[in-house]
């Protein structure tokens, strides 16, 4: 971009680029905590607001959010398709870092499925056949359904480990 260079040598070829890009940074950090101090008062009035206005507050300006870049309704309805999903989840006690995990970890792990794919030919039972990919696999599915069956066993009155509070 702008026919820079990046690397060290930056600071000796364009060293005017390079401060003022870092006085620029170093500028914003100052207006953010300006205006950051000049908010408080208004942050501690948004914490004193009822809860029903302020989560109302906050799927409005969720929807609009969602809706505004391109203008298209199939994003709204996105939007509340995953959040009814995360309310789900949410009740059968899904923890949240693996989820979180999962959305790092997935385009590399689509990328390793597809390879796979194509290694052998298509043959999806490749996954379970060879031993240490059946157990992983077999692990993979008892984790998941875990909350499931712990949700289903407190409901029973089955004997079950208390939640963690």
């Amino acid at each position: 971009m702008w026919g820079l260079m990046p690397g060290p040598m930056l600071f000796i070829e364009r060293p005017e680029f390079v401060w003022g890009l870092i006085s620029s940074f170093y500028t914003a950090n100052l207006v953010s905590l300006i205006l950051m101090l000049a908010m408080i008062p208004f942050f501690a009035w948004a914490l004193r607001m009822p809860f029903t206005v302020l989560c109302a507050v906050v799927f409005v300006l969720c929807i609009v959010g969602g809706y505004a870049p391109n203008g298209r309704m199939i994003d709204v309805w996105l939007i509340l398709i995953f959040g009814v999903l995360g309310f789900l989840l949410r009740k059968a006690d899904y923890p949240l870092a693996p989820m979180v995990l999962a959305l790092v970890l997935g385009p590399i792990m689509e990328r390793s499925f597809r390879q796979t794919l194509i290694a052998e030919q298509g043959n999806v039972l490749a996954f379970v056949e060879r031993p240490l990919s059946g157990a992983f696999m077999a692990l993979a599915l008892l984790f998941f359904a875990l909350p499931a069956i712990r949700a289903l066993r407190r409901r029973s009155g089955g004997e079950g480990v208390a939640p963690a509070e």
